[in-house]
């Protein structure tokens, strides 16, 4: 297995067998794969739905401190490198 480590300059993308879908009936963002589904909680959607292979890590921050403009920037910045990086390990995200 490949150690990757996340940075403010990485490009996250869900790898191609994900599936960020929203259960209509529960209300509720998942990440789907075969045999396996990760349930996401509002700030876990936040970051998943921005990797989209186009924007890095930085901008993804910069975004949700925009939209979260009472928390502290560095604060945002280590909570979504750190939900990033544990998408990596578990090979939900690829960078």
């Amino acid at each position: 297995m490949k150690n990757t480590s996340v940075t403010l300059h990485s490009v996250p993308r869900l790898k191609p067998h994900m599936r960020l879908r929203l259960d209509k009936v529960r209300n509720v963002w998942s990440i789907q794969a075969p045999e396996k589904m990760f349930v996401l909680d509002a700030p876990s959607h936040a970051i998943a739905s921005r990797c989209t292979g186009e924007t890095t890590v930085e901008r993804i921050v910069e975004e949700l401190h925009s939209i979260f403009s009472g928390a502290d920037r560095d604060t945002i910045a280590e909570d979504v490198i750190s939900q990033l990086q544990d998408f990596v390990d578990k090979g939900v995200v690829e960078i």
